[in-house]
């Protein structure tokens, strides 16, 4: 199927979800009697409002849809929020959002989307797969949050909002049950502890059998073994000041996130053959290989949060937080059954501690945020790509006893201060300006090394050590404005400029330079509108952006045929693209909500090598779309809900998420593409009359679809491997509230 034809394909779809929106139009208000869609709250301009005074592209996701069973980790998100793709390989989130994301598959590179706990940051993308429980809801901001946040972030922000103590004693549990073995629990009980004092307590815990397996030892792979853990204490001193002390922990302990086999690098060259040609495996989510596939990671972070209102106007808040983080992934870089050095080992280690302090400033007219934010992270990675440990320790194949052949280190120190400000003042009842501004300063001093010690092939074989120091710093001033105008009750037109920054930042294991830092500037103009007695929300964001030395990794092919990554700026990017969201309680009993996306990026000036030919010299790839950038995304859903005699409740609610053609590499290549792909879910839900107890039978990619969430050139085996998002599922979610 071509292109053309994929695209069509595509837009026929979508417009199928605008007309089942967009008829919402020719229904008359009168016909619409009794309930009325709720207001949502959010705090993305670090101030409680309606989502619909919010002059931001965001979508909120309540904390209740998160636990019964359908959406219950982070690549769930991309099927609910416009413009946005999450993946995965070598064990790290990819988040990207209208284009824009972390195009790098090695430690040390700050992602281009944050993530943020409660206000706190997540700095490495390794620790972004968690903490996804307990949560009141989550907020993705699309766009530069450069003056609202303490982090940079040029494309976004995925905020993590969590259930916080009560006043009186509450709780919930949770238990699902489904196919793969799954038995996923979770639970929190909350409440007082004495005078002025409020606690909670948190957990989930998560056990699977595998998506597929290692056809060589019978191990499961894909498959999960999960323990998370949170804990809050409150102390309210008076009724001017509070104080949050939060606790979190993780840990992981399963053989999930590895590469699968797609194909050789060079199937028609003989000689630039992979080492394990001839051991893969034949089903996609299966693998071959002589290693035991391992992921173990454990973090864990400690959080002050400290509210001081000083009158009726200004408010203080600290933000304190420390992050560990502590990975070693093991899979086989040639995911084939031969015997031979390309067994990785990873580790990765992280602290990182921040403080932010807030001053926030409200009045009837004038809204204003004023912020210090400081960060520090020391980051330790050792890449030991080799022999197996573990096979080489039975005996089997005692001819090597050194079994690294290739080491890559990197220890990065990384400092930050920025000094931001975000001010809003009501010219009228109709017309709203705001403006903002943000100085950064950063700092990285990495040193690395590159070790190659392929000695245990005689003493004619390479044997060398190479090390590398570098220290940078850069500055760097992002302005906002932005005007909202309320032409008519309850609709917002609004318009914003913005500028953000990502620092110059270096790979561990990388021999040259620190890279520029990547820059954005970004138009957005939007409207945000309740219609129909508060029956439609309607929201839609249309924007504009150019992105100078674009931080991105590639393989390609030496001289000598040998497959090499590098790090580089990609020189300027270019995107523009249209959100359309929509809630539409067309009766009821019957509501339908879902989104239409369209993104047009592509590169402007970037001049590479082809990385799957040999022979290719530099082409200019000026046209070519980046990474995990589909053109046309939508997503539909109805929900539909039978009122019960005895008072109970149940509902039947069915989706489809659809996606356009997704790249991997900047070159487009169709082996490193996913096709369009549409996923359908549905549940069928029982509510008691108390609302305390429900039951939910869901099932998720009810077609048993197979998408790649992430495609990566190996240059060590000369593979190319790929991630999976997850086959059909299916189960049961029991839940109790009190």
């Amino acid at each position: 199927m071509s292109i053309n034809t994929k695209i069509n394909t595509g837009t026929r779809q979508i417009a199928t979800l605008a007309y089942a929106v967009g008829t919402a139009s020719i229904f008359p208000a009168a016909a619409l009697q009794g309930a009325t869609l709720e207001e949502v709250v959010v705090v993305a301009q670090k101030r409680t409002q309606s989502l619909q005074d919010v002059s931001l592209a965001v979508t909120a996701i309540g904390g209740n849809k998160l636990s019964d069973g359908l959406y219950n980790n982070i690549e769930s998100l991309q099927s609910l929020v416009p413009s946005v793709s999450v993946g995965s390989d070598f064990a790290q989130a990819k988040l990207f959002v209208r284009g824009i994301g972390l195009s790098s598959s090695f430690a040390g590179v700050d992602p281009s989307v944050a993530l943020h706990v409660d206000g706190a940051v997540v700095s490495q993308s390794y620790a972004q797969l968690g903490a996804f429980f307990d949560l009141e809801r989550i907020e993705v901001l699309r766009g530069p949050q450069g003056t609202l946040y303490g982090r940079n972030a040029t494309g976004g922000s995925f905020n993590l909002i969590t259930r916080k103590p009560t006043e009186e004693v509450t709780g919930y549990g949770r238990l699902s049950i489904g196919n793969y073995d799954l038995i996923l629990t979770e639970g929190a009980l909350a409440g007082p502890l004495g005078d002025n004092t409020l606690g909670r307590i948190a957990f989930r815990t998560e056990n699977r059998s595998g998506y597929g397996e290692n056809i060589v030892s019978g191990d499961e792979i894909d498959d999960a073994k999960k323990q998370s853990l949170r804990g809050h204490l409150q102390w309210n001193f008076s009724d001017d000041v509070d104080l949050l002390l939060s606790a979190e922990w993780a840990n992981e302990d399963d053989s999930a996130l590895a590469l699968k086999y797609i194909r050789e690098s060079f199937p028609d060259n003989p000689a630039l053959a992979p080492p394990g040609a001839g051991g893969f495996a034949p089903d996609k989510r299966d693998v071959a290989s002589e290693a035991h596939y391992r992921n173990d990671r454990t973090t864990w972070s400690t959080t002050a949060t400290l509210n001081w209102r000083l009158d009726d106007n200004y408010t203080l808040k600290s933000i304190t937080n420390y992050r560990d983080l502590d990975l070693t992934i093991k899979q086989d870089l040639d995911i084939s059954s031969n015997v031979n050095d390309d067994v990785q080992n990873n580790l990765v280690e992280s602290e990182h501690y921040s403080q932010e302090l807030q001053l926030n400033y409200d009045s009837d007219r004038l809204h204003g945020l004023f912020a210090l934010f400081y960060f520090h992270e020391d980051l330790y990675n050792a890449n030991n790509i080799g022999f197996d440990n573990e096979f080489i320790n039975t005996g089997s194949f005692p001819l090597f006893a050194n079994t690294q052949a290739v080491l890559f280190t990197g220890d990065i120190k990384i400092d930050a201060a920025a000094a931001f400000a975000n001010v809003s003042y009501d010219l009228t009842q109709q017309i709203t300006l705001k403006a903002g501004g943000r100085y950064s300063y950063e700092n990285r001093d990495a040193s690395t090394s590159n070790k190659l010690d392929f000695s245990h092939f005689g003493p004619a074989a390479t044997n060398r050590t190479l090390y590398f120091e570098d220290e940078e710093s850069f500055t760097d001033f992002s302005p906002t404005v932005g005007v909202e105008w309320r032409p008519m009750d309850k609709v917002m037109l609004y318009a914003n400029y913005s500028t953000a920054f990502k620092s110059g930042t270096i790979q561990g294991g990388q021999l040259t330079d620190i890279l520029e830092p990547e820059e954005i500037e970004n138009y957005e103009v939007g409207l945000k509108g309740t219609f129909l007695d508060d029956r439609l929300r309607t929201n839609i964001a249309g924007f504009y952006y150019e992105i100078d030395d674009l931080q991105l990794d590639r393989t390609f092919t030496d001289e000598v045929g040998t497959l090499v990554s590098v790090f580089e700026n990609a020189a300027q990017t270019e995107g523009k693209g249209l959100e359309l969201e929509a809630t539409w309680l067309v009766s009821d009993q019957l509501t339908l909500s879902g989104y239409i996306g369209y993104l047009d990026v592509e590169f402007v000036d970037y001049v590479a090598a082809n990385n799957l030919d040999p022979d290719a010299q530099n082409q200019d790839l000026a046209g070519n779309r980046p990474r995990q950038t589909p053109e046309w995304s939508g997503h539909i859903r109805a929900d539909y809900a039978m009122h019960l005699d005895s008072g109970a409740a149940l509902s039947f609610g069915a989706e489809a998420s659809y996606k356009d053609e997704q790249f991997y590499t900047e070159f487009n290549d169709e082996v490193t593409s996913q096709d369009a792909y549409t996923l359908v879910d549905a549940n069928v839900r029982y509510d008691s009359s108390d609302g305390n107890f429900f039951i939910n039978v869901w099932g998720k990619n009810l077609t048993d679809e197979d998408v790649y969430s992430g495609i990566f050139i190996i240059a060590t085996g000369r593979t190319i491997g790929g991630s999976l998002l997850p086959p059909r599922t299916y189960g049961v979610t029991l839940g109790y509230d009190f």
